[in-house]
């Protein structure tokens, strides 16, 4: 039985630890903490059943079970009922170095190759899809498996369908074309429409071409045009026909590729030539545009697509014509994007015209360092935490220095609360090397280990709930 659950048998506990496992994400997580610390109170745990073998990576207790029951490796296992190579998939537990040999076990014991199931979103997602993982949220909140590539080859020869639309939609958004190009290799067309929701109807290759040319991804592009995907096709989120969007994003190479596959082209109109002048930095026409139509330059659109593209010129030439760098509705906006997609020379710029880094998003509440922390952006952190006057968003970079500084600075700083109500002591980092002086500093300095955020929950509460009991020994009463 588990001593961190205690109470609970353990047959509840693996029943926790599929739970755990099927969200555990990056390796700081809640759930991928509370994971691990049902495996280091329980040394028999990883070899109870079948699905908690999977999950912790016990080849032998595999093979084991395998052979005794063969048909348990097609019979949902946990709260999801999702069978065992789903979970396999999914696990983020080991360093994954056996789940090639399992996913063979299960495969050679009748698994379905296609297993899958439809989520909150009604998409469809594979074991292939755990293997990719990313998402809009990027790999440093699901990060992909470590041998997620061959695994998914091997899942591909056994049988798996290539049209893995959901997975390519969570890695569109990295750099690398591996997975489109192995799905390629296996079969996807351009005839393929997506498994997730199609009631837009674009096929699968085109929605890829159309996201490729809006975010200046030339050689991905050229790849999908390549394999037949349709250059007179529209995007499916503002509904432009591709010709014109590249236009939009100032890329020539970019033009000339969709007419040489065919594209025809179309001629901007309006406040669509300010955009492409502007994404393509081209000063003299920008103000030629300007000066006949001088509200082109209240338009948000140019420095939105500039912040989240990157385009340092195209932000300047903006910031030069007079546009300030903030959205009406939005303060903070451009630094917010320019965090997000870890833009680091832009962040410079914008902090340099006198960008605020502790203005929160009016939704989701966030500044643009804990943008630019969650999408795992360390450069920008790090710049930002030297800029910021947010003592909590300091602390959950681990700059101990600057947290002393600050609170040199201003002594009530040490009081300052997030939306949750949070205060500093809930925002140590969760290296404890780095946790430890600087819990050590703000107790000094009079934080209080009893305050409470708006749920009731002191810092010991919070850690003990995200399993970092590495943590709690900093802040318990």
């Amino acid at each position: 039985m588990s001593l961190f659950n205690q109470g609970m048998t353990r047959a509840e506990d693996a029943q926790q630890l599929l739970a755990y496992a099927a969200r555990a994400g990056n390796a700081v997580s809640a759930s991928h903490r509370l994971a691990l610390n049902l495996l280091a109170d329980d040394d028999g745990l990883a070899a109870f059943d079948l699905g908690t073998a999977v999950v912790s990576g016990n080849l032998a207790r595999v093979r084991q079970l395998l052979a005794e029951d063969p048909d348990s490796a097609s019979r949902p296992l946990g709260d999801k009922a999702w069978v065992p190579l789903l979970h396999a998939c999914f696990s983020r537990l080991t360093d994954g170095c056996d789940t090639l040999a399992i996913v063979e076990a299960l495969l050679r014991s009748g698994a379905d190759p296609n297993a899958s199931f439809v989520d909150e979103h009604k998409c469809v997602v594979t074991a292939i899809t755990a293997l990719m993982a990313a998402g809009e949220m990027g790999p440093h909140i699901w990060p992909p498996h470590p041998h997620g590539v061959a695994i998914a080859e091997l899942l591909l020869v056994a049988g798996a369908d290539p049209n893995q639309s959901q997975g390519l939609y969570n890695t569109m958004f990295q750099s690398s074309d591996q997975w489109l190009q192995l799905f390629l290799k296996h079969g996807l067309t351009a005839e393929h429409w997506p498994t997730y929701d199609s009631e837009h109807m674009t096929q699968v290759l085109d929605f890829q071409l159309a996201w490729a040319i809006a975010n200046g991804r030339l050689e991905r592009a050229k790849l999908l045009l390549e394999h037949s995907a349709n250059s007179n096709s529209t995007d499916h989120y503002d509904g432009q026909c591709l010709h014109v969007n590249a236009q939009l994003v100032g890329d020539r190479g970019m033009v000339e590729l969709l007419v040489k596959h065919g594209a025809t082209p179309h001629s901007l109109q309006g406040s669509q030539l300010f955009t492409a002048a502007i994404l393509r930095a081209d000063r003299e026409q920008a103000k030629q545009l300007i000066k006949i139509h001088p509200t082109y330059l209240d338009d948000e659109y140019p420095l939105r697509q500039a912040s989240r593209l990157g385009r340092t010129a195209s932000v300047a030439l903006l910031l030069e014509l007079g546009r300030e760098p903030d959205f009406a509705d939005e303060p903070g906006g451009p630094l917010q994007i320019a965090s997000w997609y870890g833009h680091l020379d832009l962040v410079k710029i914008l902090i340099e015209h006198g960008c605020d880094p502790a203005v929160r998003h009016p939704q989701r509440g966030n500044t643009p360092i804990g943008a630019a922390q969650y999408a795992g952006y360390t450069e920008v952190v790090d710049y930002l935490a030297q800029h910021t006057h947010c003592v909590l968003d300091v602390i959950r970079a681990g700059k101990l220095e600057r947290v002393t500084q600050l609170l040199d600075e201003d002594p009530k700083r040490l009081h300052q609360t997030d939306k949750e109500g949070d205060g500093v002591l809930a925002c140590l980092p969760p290296d404890p090397a780095i946790a430890a002086p600087l819990a050590s500093l703000l107790l000094s300095r009079g934080a209080d280990p009893k305050a409470k955020n708006t749920n009731g929950k002191t810092a010991e509460d919070l850690f003990l709930s995200w399993g970092r009991r590495d943590i709690v020994k900093f802040v318990a009463l």
